[in-house]
């Protein structure tokens, strides 16, 4: 088998493109890692907001069964009944 020595210059641009190549790996590996930590936290927002549509339901259906169909007015504190309904 035949055998060379690479110059110095060969050696310095195959150390760099190690080097880069490194680099881009840890560079790839940091983003992977941030978008599992937003997905975990999408998923944990997702069940905040399944429990927020269930309290809305509740709450919707506790008032309408008090209070009849109609709207609220948040800022007075009243509840405004629709006679149509």
């Amino acid at each position: 088998m035949k055998t060379e020595k690479l110059t110095e210059r060969e050696i310095l641009s195959v150390k760099e493109i190690q080097k880069i190549r490194a680099e881009v790996i840890e560079k790839y590996g940091l983003i992977e890692m941030t978008i599992q930590d937003l997905e975990l936290q999408k998923q944990e927002v997702n069940e905040e907001l399944k429990e927020l549509k269930s309290n809305e339901i509740t709450l919707s259906q506790e008032l309408q069964s008090k209070y009849g169909k109609g709207t609220i007015n948040i800022d007075s504190g009243e509840f405004i009944g629709n006679e149509w309904f």
